[in-house]
């Protein structure tokens, strides 16, 4: 995926990861392997999270974060979130 990223194709995917940062750490370890410099192709990221309303269990997006560039020195993305829900609230902020 990341090898027809670097080659100007669209791609998409979904993972299981809570966050960013667990999201980072299973591409980067094995089976994937991904340096993080290359993780720096992902655009945008949503995080997706079960919730309750009144009795139901329902799904709600948790986050949207978009991906805006790589860090050298700290080896940490730069991620900007553009959404962010409110579990207490259920809206977004």
């Amino acid at each position: 995926m990341f090898q027809a990223m670097a080659t100007g194709h669209t791609t998409y995917s979904t993972m299981h990861a809570d966050s960013v940062k667990s999201m980072v750490n299973r591409l980067e370890n094995p089976p994937i392997n991904t340096p993080r410099i290359l993780l720096s192709a992902l655009k945008n990221v949503i995080i997706q999270v079960q919730a309750r309303s009144g009795n139901a269990v329902v799904r709600r997006i948790k986050q949207i974060l978009e991906i805006v560039g790589f860090e050298p020195e700290t080896n940490e993305l730069i991620t900007n979130t553009v959404y962010e829900w409110d579990a207490g609230k259920d809206k977004f902020l």
